[in-house]
């Protein structure tokens, strides 16, 4: 049998722009330079020494500069994060739910037996009994 080796997915490629950089690397790179510049003009009035203002320059810069290299499941560092932010942090792990039961307003002649009894009992009044009934005449037996 003839085997053929296959290229690397069309999707997977990336055209360089400049050198080995693609354009979304090259942006990544310029903003983290300038976010790198602005902390550093905010440090220099304090006369940290050389590896303490280097730490804290890094900080903020190294993740802008991983957003262009780094993906994760087919998305982008940022996306990645966004979506475990919102999925494991924001939203609540028990969501409040009330399931809405039709049965429960049903006659208790109507409703067969074994859904009857997983229902809470329903204790109407004698006015409420009376209102319901002339309320199913009013409508021919349709509640409105």
């Amino acid at each position: 049998m003839i085997e053929i080796e296959m290229s690397k997915d069309i999707h997977e490629f990336e055209p360089h722009q400049i050198g080995p950089f693609t354009k979304r690397q090259l942006i990544c790179l310029m903003i983290g330079s300038v976010v790198g510049v602005l902390v550093y003009a905010a440090l220099r009035p304090l006369h940290l020494d050389v590896y303490t203002m280097t730490l804290i320059i890094m900080l903020p810069v190294v993740p802008i500069f991983l957003c262009g290299w780094i993906t994760k499941y087919g998305m982008h560092l940022e996306t990645f994060l966004l979506r475990i932010l919102t999925n494991m942090i924001l939203t609540p792990p028990r969501r409040p739910y009330k399931a809405f039961c039709a049965y429960a307003y049903l006659d208790p002649e109507d409703v067969p037996e074994t859904l009857y009894s997983a229902l809470p009992k329903m204790k109407r009044t004698r006015k409420e009994k009376k209102a319901r009934r002339q309320g199913l005449l009013k409508f021919k037996g349709v509640e409105a």
